[in-house]
């Protein structure tokens, strides 16, 4: 009898061994999964498209903000990032220098961004229209009648030279492709002095 139980106990030594580092093996696949986080955070990043304009046109980028890290505020810019020239008719994105949003930690943002011409019109502000029309009103109460109609004159002259320059030129905008910065700067709420920014790079296309 005691011939025959060696080998049996031998069995169950060697059972228990690959059991036990079976438990091994499942202990530190278990550590493992518990130190490394479930769901892959969004990365912080803009993503932003290319334009396409005519030399007279306008268009718009779209913009997509994703993985926001801090919840507050969320500032979207854009940014020229050509050779200065005084020949060259570059688009411009006037609208673009502070755009702000109210943000969540981990959304996401998205947007556009419009690309105009250089010359494109601004339409003159009330007070100025108003001080102009009046130094016009004073100045034809103090002449005398012959020289009213020159001064109306000289005032509708000088009325149409900025209508005509302000429509934007002839020419319209240099055809070519102009680099362009998108930049996305989140801060906390409240405001932090440094935020975490973000930026892409897009080509604006006159064509």
């Amino acid at each position: 009898m005691e011939l025959q139980a060696i080998p049996r106990l031998a069995r169950v030594i060697a059972m228990q061994s690959r059991f036990s580092r079976a438990l091994v093996v499942c202990g530190v696949v278990l550590v493992s999964m518990a130190s490394a986080p479930l769901f892959a955070a969004t990365p912080y990043a803009i993503t932003a498209t290319n334009v396409t304009l005519t030399r007279t046109g306008s268009g718009t980028s779209q913009f997509t903000v994703t993985g926001i890290p801090m919840t507050g505020m969320l500032e979207v810019a854009c940014q020229y990032q050509g050779p200065s020239s005084t020949t060259v008719k570059a688009p411009v994105c006037p609208f673009a220098g502070r755009v702000i949003y109210s943000v969540q930690a981990g959304a996401s943002q998205s947007g556009t961004i419009m690309f105009v011409p250089p010359t494109q019109a601004v339409p003159a502000s009330a007070p100025a229209e108003g001080a102009a029309l009046g130094v016009l009103l004073l100045a034809w109460g103090t002449l005398q009648r012959g020289r009213k109609w020159l001064l109306l004159a000289i005032v509708c002259v000088a009325c149409l030279v900025p209508i005509s320059s302000c429509g934007g030129s002839s020419n319209g905008m240099t055809p070519g492709s102009y680099p362009f910065t998108i930049s996305a700067n989140n801060e906390s709420n409240p405001m932090t002095p440094l935020g975490q920014g973000v930026t892409t790079n897009i080509t604006v296309t006159v064509q």
